[in-house]
């Protein structure tokens, strides 16, 4: 998830189904207007993208959900990337971020552009 002009936010998933990894994006704009859109993504760079998350270290910022969920209005959400692995949340601080997290971040990235 992050923002770019015009839109408050950008959100890239890919999921890895039986029939092979597929994407999408779904942006909101800052009128709250939605686009939705989907793309392909190889076997092989998923589970390239898989691997470097797993071992980026992202596993130290999992975050828990409280019954009420958390506030992401108390943060600077520029400051930090944000990823969702299964029903696990992380929430990685750009300083602290490892050189394969930022690589997986700049990837789902460039699908949105």
């Amino acid at each position: 998830m992050f923002s770019k002009p015009g839109f408050a936010t950008v959100t890239v998933t890919i999921i890895d189904s039986p029939s092979g990894p597929k994407g999408f994006i779904l942006a909101v704009s800052d009128h709250a207007v939605r686009s939705q859109r989907s793309f392909a993504v190889s076997k092989l760079r998923f589970d390239k993208m898989w691997v470097a998350f797993i071992s980026s270290g992202a596993d130290k910022y999992a975050r828990t959900q409280g019954a009420q969920g958390f506030d992401l209005a108390s943060y600077d959400l520029a400051s930090y990337y944000f990823f969702f692995a299964g029903k696990q949340d992380y929430m990685v601080p750009k300083k602290e971020a490892s050189q394969a997290l930022v690589s997986v971040a700049t990837q789902l990235r460039a699908y949105a552009h």
